[in-house]
């Protein structure tokens, strides 16, 4: 049983992140989508599985808020420095930092009550409303995912420059540790 994902678990499946930050969120957004079939998988079972809880609660509590942070201190604000009057997507971008907030509620929620089923030593049924956060947060993530992936970065490979792309790529790293 692995307990803890590693760092490229949280960004992509290859050992090192790639020489393109938009690469590395694309790979980012991959794992999501897997991460999401497992929150509804752990919220569908009748009983808490706790192998499945761990690399879910280290993803909720490491990895995407890394993601989230990722997007909303420097992917959009970048994205936003670049925009042309005719790239319109300011709506997309609130819908995606609203669902930050939203996410990072949830996981808020989510977390403890995870961790709390983890220290029972017996199975133990699945808490409807840890349940219902997980099945929402996956079916955010996925919504969150598809704007990310279908407009947000088509537009940011079209407008930001090297420099962007180099500024995107170390904080990225520093926030992992991997600078």
């Amino acid at each position: 049983m692995r307990s803890h994902l590693n760092d490229d678990d949280f960004h992509q499946d290859t050992e090192n992140s790639p020489a393109n930050p938009l690469d590395w969120i694309a790979g980012q957004c991959r794992f999501r989508r897997r991460m999401s079939v497992q929150m509804e998988q752990l919220a569908a079972a009748p009983d808490y599985d706790e192998t499945a809880s761990f690399q879910i609660i280290d993803w909720l509590k490491v990895g995407l808020p890394a993601q989230f942070r990722d997007s909303a201190d420097d992917l959009f604000p970048l994205l936003r420095s670049r925009a042309r009057r005719d790239d319109d997507f300011a709506g997309v971008m609130a819908t995606l930092e609203a669902d930050h907030e939203a996410g990072s509620a949830l996981i808020r929620r989510i977390v403890p009550r995870l961790e709390a089923l983890r220290l029972i030593n017996h199975p133990v049924p699945m808490e409807p409303p840890v349940a219902a956060g997980l099945t929402d947060l996956a079916i955010r993530e996925r919504q969150h995912v598809a704007l990310l992936t279908k407009v947000i970065l088509p537009i940011a490979r079209l407008r930001l420059i090297d420099a962007d792309l180099a500024l995107l790529q170390t904080n990225m790293s520093a926030r992992r540790h991997l600078a």
